[in-house]
């Protein structure tokens, strides 16, 4: 049998009750108006949006790879580390030479 609350979920197993608390560990952010509240909105949105563009870049899709560079053109402040493509052939070659032997 299974339960869910908000926030919570508790669960029975061979008679045993479990209690497991969930926490979100997202972002808030308070947009009261203000000037100040519009730039940290600006930053805090430009920020997310490169930061899973880089994510997609380093995980090899090269429009995202493409993206991010054109974004570091136009934002000077933003500096992401590019990862350096690999051949399957130099990988391969790289892991049968460091295997560990067993």
């Amino acid at each position: 049998m299974e339960e869910a609350l908000v926030g919570e979920k508790s669960c029975r197993i061979s008679g045993c009750i479990c209690l497991n608390v969930f926490r979100n560990g997202g972002f808030g952010l308070v947009l009261d108006g203000s000037e100040d509240a519009e730039r940290r909105a600006r930053s805090m949105l430009d920020w997310d949006v490169n930061n899973g563009i880089a994510r997609r870049a380093w995980a090899g899709n090269s429009n995202a790879r493409f993206a991010i560079q054109r974004a570091q053109e136009s934002n000077s402040s933003l500096k992401v580390t590019m990862a350096n493509p690999v051949s399957s052939q130099v990988l391969n070659q790289i892991v049968k030479e460091y295997k560990p032997k067993v």
